[in-house]
């Protein structure tokens, strides 16, 4: 989960993404674990979030969907490259139809990852033949399964997440999801066809950030944090350039660009907007 040290081996189509991704986790102003305080530049971390207690607190309900889930490999739209890797904590999933859609896909991840170990063992132990290579690539690279749109999931996305947003680009950029051919080419998961566009920690309802989130950069190694509303930046909020000044000042925010009044910040631990 958002707990631990996210790996991003896997996005290795534009190295450049990877650098300025990993260099803006590394930040002394606003790197690290989310749930670690930010700062002004030059100053200390003592901007304090309210996540880790919010998680150390959360009750999940297993019995109504609740629990922790990774779904990746989540296509954002029909006409759309982009992809989402999905690490989920959710309290509960009201919808039964929606738990069990989420569960599905959380298990069928489990069994591809069998799925390759069983095709790398192959590859080691069982005797050559010819085409053997092309099957265990196939195999490791193209789990056959049908697409799955976020618009299919995103509302049972509630709770606290990291998500993360790349480009897949071994795959068209448009299919049609009711040909098994296009779910066969959606999946691929060669490092050098995937490039990562940004990573939002926080938290989350309906698949839209609420709460407070943090957003970094792959492309300029910006990051934003505070406080969100159905997406958009609600009550704290700033956004950092990649050397820690700031691109959009500490303030109390209504959307996107709009800082309705300009104040230093102490903490993050309350939003300080009304919820619309």
């Amino acid at each position: 989960m958002i707990t631990a040290k996210p790996d991003f081996s896997k996005f290795q189509y534009k190295s450049e993404n990877y650098k300025t991704l990993m260099k803006a986790i590394a930040s002394p102003v606003f790197g690290g674990s989310v749930f670690l305080p930010v700062a002004k530049k030059g100053h200390a971390r003592l901007k304090k979030n309210p996540l880790e207690e919010q998680i150390t607190k959360l009750n999940t309900e297993s019995i109504y969907g609740g629990g922790y889930y990774y779904l990746p490999d989540i296509r954002e739209n029909e006409n759309s490259g982009e992809y989402l890797d999905i690490y989920l904590l959710t309290p509960s999933i009201k919808d039964q139809d929606m738990a069990r859609k989420i569960n599905l896909i959380h298990d069928l991840h489990n069994q591809n990852k069998e799925l390759i170990k069983t095709a790398g063992n192959f590859a080691k132990k069982a005797p050559k033949v010819k085409g053997e290579k092309q099957v265990v690539d196939r195999i490791k690279t193209n789990i056959d399964t049908k697409p799955v749109l976020w618009k299919d999931i995103k509302e049972g996305v509630t709770g606290y997440c990291r998500i993360i947003r790349y480009t897949n680009h071994s795959v068209p950029t448009v299919i049609d999801v009711n040909k098994a051919e296009s779910g066969n080419k959606m999946i691929n998961s060669k490092v050098e066809n995937l490039e990562i566009d940004h990573v939002t920690e926080g938290q989350f309802r309906d698949g839209l950030m609420d709460g407070y989130c943090r957003v970094m950069s792959a492309r300029d190694g910006s990051c934003q944090v505070g406080f969100f509303q159905k997406g958009v930046p609600m009550g704290k909020y700033c956004m950092y350039n990649a050397d820690g000044t700031y691109m959009l000042p500490e303030g109390l925010y209504e959307g996107h660009n709009q800082c309705k009044s300009k104040i230093e910040i102490a903490n993050y631990l309350m939003q300080t907007a009304v919820r619309r």
